[in-house]
């Protein structure tokens, strides 16, 4: 039986880590995928059960030298920050460096007999490469196992082969420690410069998880009856939770007593509180504010909302753009290239007769300076912050390429219903014939529509209750269907719903009806309401705005893209909505296939195109377009065949996409540009002798950090 289990991995100092443990793991017979993630110490595994279990592939991964345990579904994200033994690790580091540097000034400076100063060298050598360096030889002693060369192969050759020789000259002159002092620097750069990386990682992932609310800990939860503490990834579906004020809801579901206002904004895009009263849907990650609540869970853990996103953007982050996938190559192929760079560096020195000692020193630093951490941190740190900035703009990325699609962009268009609109009516026009008043014409419609599921009949309920008008009782109701409704209010026949309605039932709609049409011309849904046979209103229908429709498509427009609109719709209900949002160019009467056929035209021409849809019955335009951007609303992730979701269908964020998808670009291109410069300047220096081990070591740790400090600015793009 085919299944998948996730890991949380230890261990790990660059992606080339996470690339080794992974081609390792799908080498196990029974393994079919292992994707590892370096940022988020994740490993994901699919695998035959009747074949290999969780706990053989820890145990490969125990041979490597990494660490590998099973994550329960329900895991949470670990809590960053310096551990004990890290913060215990980097001070040994530091003090080792100290220490090599004290004993060299006493060696010049003649303060401790020579014999003293190469015993103290050797020892403190032997010391740091016994401690902090024996997880590097491990490591690359497992690889080598499995026939893998690594970076930590760099590392324990570096380190290992220098102290051997100097052990040697040690034994034959104990004056002469050879170059044990490079044993010691390069352990002690390298491992403080993966503590300090590994930090630095840790705020790129934290920005990749702050892509939504995380959950809380722990809350009262009632089952079968039975009340009982329970940590927030314990909640099961059905049960009863109850959230106190100022908590974090964990799970979605429905309010069943309490009432109180809940902070939705990371989820929805709705900056106010929402009431939140019995009978009311919640979203896990929102903020509980003032009162009480007891919520049934209808999904827990993975299943919610916030769960859906986290993953979703995770897994975006694993995806690799063109960029990435060069680098991956060239990665691939650097670690044998450094080796036999050092090993035509020591034999360079050996032949021109500059002796063993010094060919030896400038092939250690040319491994030590190797390691390719740069490039391989390169597109998976600017990723993960990048695209935990996007989320948190609410623009949900699907994946690297999206990304890399959205940096070119150059025209954006945009469906109608659902889109530019809410999808639900509004009541725009209220036009009483005397001597009806408009306030009788609006309680009339709302109550006799009450019973109706027509979507005009909560446009009059929602005008109703902004005028404060309470509905009556209707009786007799009566749908006509694709016509209206009528029914008995107060005592008198109520008929609404299209002229054709009224006609039929001998209504005389006499001037009201030229009105009528005027209003349908201009893009209008419309509608009659007549009482005991005789006119009483005409009304105006329309999709309501979305509210930042007309402020994105401004802010597209400033930005020097070309805005249009594609719908199925009429084309007086296309042109009203667009005049109403700036777009001047439109197609209407629209099918499906015709919106493709439209994209594919101005394809053809040389534009970019972005579609942006509700996910629904615009697929086809979706995936045919560079970029598919679907709306994202409620409780559903509306992706479908699109590449982005607009996070609570915020049209706002989407004048923030083009300049952070360059942002982005631009700091991969630095980040590649950085690490190649670095390599090329730093490893002819380390074969020409010019770049002492040390140095080489602190050199390639700082510039990974460069990178992750570089991709740390995403944090402020668009």
């Amino acid at each position: 039986m085919i299944t998948t289990a996730q890991f949380d991995v230890g261990g790990m100092h660059c992606d080339a880590c996470a690339r080794t443990i992974a081609k390792a793991v799908e080498r196990t017979p029974g393994v079919s995928v292992a994707r590892v993630d370096y940022l988020t110490r994740e490993a994901e595994v699919t695998f035959d059960q009747d074949r290999v279990d969780p706990a053989k592939i820890s145990a490969l991964v125990a041979s490597l030298g990494y660490t590998a345990r099973p994550r329960p579904a329900t895991a949470t994200a670990p809590v960053g920050g310096w551990t004990r033994s890290q913060r215990s690790e980097l001070a040994g580091a530091v003090a080792a460096v100290v220490a090599a540097h004290a004993l060299m000034w006493m060696h010049h400076a003649g303060v401790l007999e020579p014999h003293w100063i190469g015993s103290l060298q050797i020892a403190l050598a032997a010391v740091m490469l016994g401690t902090l360096g024996r997880r590097y030889i491990h490591r690359a002693l497992g690889a080598a196992r499995r026939r893998l060369v690594t970076v930590d192969t760099l590392v324990a050759l570096s380190s290992g082969v220098t102290l051997l020789y100097s052990l040697a000259r040690w034994l034959a002159d104990r004056t002469d420690s050879g170059l044990a002092d490079a044993t010691t620097t390069v352990v002690a750069f390298v491992h403080a410069g993966n503590l300090l990386k590994e930090r630095a990682v840790e705020s790129a992932a934290a920005a990749l998880r702050g892509a939504a609310a995380g959950a809380p800990q722990k809350f009262q939860v009632t089952r079968k009856g039975v009340p009982r503490m329970e940590m927030a990834e314990h909640i099961f579906p059905g049960d009863l939770v109850a959230v106190r004020p100022g908590e974090k809801i964990p799970v979605d579901g429905v309010v069943e007593a309490g009432e109180s206002t809940v902070i939705e904004s990371m989820l929805t895009g709705e900056p106010m509180p929402v009431r939140k009263a019995p009978g009311s849907p919640v979203l896990g990650g929102t903020v509980n504010q003032y009162g009480a609540l007891k919520i049934r869970a209808e999904k827990a853990g993975a299943a919610t909302l916030v769960a859906g996103i986290e993953r979703l953007v995770r897994e975006a982050a694993a995806s690799r753009p063109a960029l990435a996938e060069l680098g991956d190559r060239i990665a691939a192929v650097f670690v044998p290239a450094a080796l036999a760079l050092a090993a035509l560096t020591l034999a360079g020195w050996w032949w021109s007769g500059r002796g063993a000692a010094a060919g030896l020193e400038a092939a250690v630093a040319v491994l030590a300076t190797a390691c390719p951490c740069a490039l391989t941190l390169a597109a998976g740190t600017a990723l993960a912050v990048g695209l935990g900035t996007a989320a948190r703009k609410g623009l949900l990325v699907k994946s690297a390429a999206a990304a890399e699609a959205a940096a070119g962009i150059t025209l954006v268009a945009f469906d109608k219903t659902g889109t530019l609109t809410k999808g639900r009516f509004a009541l725009v026009a209220v036009e009483p014939v005397a001597p009806f008043t408009g306030d009788e014409a609006v309680r009339l419609a709302a109550s006799v529509e009450a019973p109706s599921e027509h979507p005009a009949a909560s446009a009059f309920e929602a005008a109703a209750t902004a005028r404060g008008l309470e509905r009556l009782a209707v009786e007799a109701f009566v749908s006509r269907t694709g016509r209206g409704v009528e029914g008995t209010v107060s005592g008198r026949r109520v008929l609404c719903g299209s002229p054709r309605l009224l006609t039929e039932s001998g209504v005389e709609l006499g001037p009201a009806g030229m009105r009528l049409e005027v209003l349908a011309t201009q893009g209008h849904s419309v509608a009659a309401l007549a009482v005991d046979g005789r006119m009483a209103a005409v009304f105006a229908l329309a999709d309501e705005l979305r509210p930042d429709a007309a402020g994105a498509v401004a802010r597209l427009t400033a930005g020097g893209l070309r805005v249009a609109l594609l719908t199925g719709d009429g084309a007086a209900a296309a042109h009203r909505v667009a005049g109403a949002v700036g777009i001047t160019e439109v197609r209407a009467g629209l099918r499906p296939e015709e919106k493709t056929l439209a994209i594919e035209q101005w394809q053809a021409a040389g534009e970019r195109v972005a579609f942006v849809g509700d996910g629904l019955n615009d697929a086809p335009a979706l995936a045919r377009a560079d970029l598919g951007i679907a709306m994202q609303t409620g409780t559903e992730l509306a992706l479908g065949a699109a590449d982005l979701a607009l996070l609570g269908g915020r049209l706002e964020a989407l004048a923030s996409l083009a300049p952070w998808a360059r942002s982005l670009r631009r700091v991969l291109l630095q980040n590649y540009g950085w690490a190649f410069v670095f390599n090329l300047a730093a490893l002819p220096a380390a074969a020409l002798g010019r770049l002492a081990p040390g140095w080489g070591a602190l050199a390639m740790a700082g510039s990974s950090l460069l990178v992750i400090a570089n991709s740390l600015r995403l944090k402020r793009a668009g």
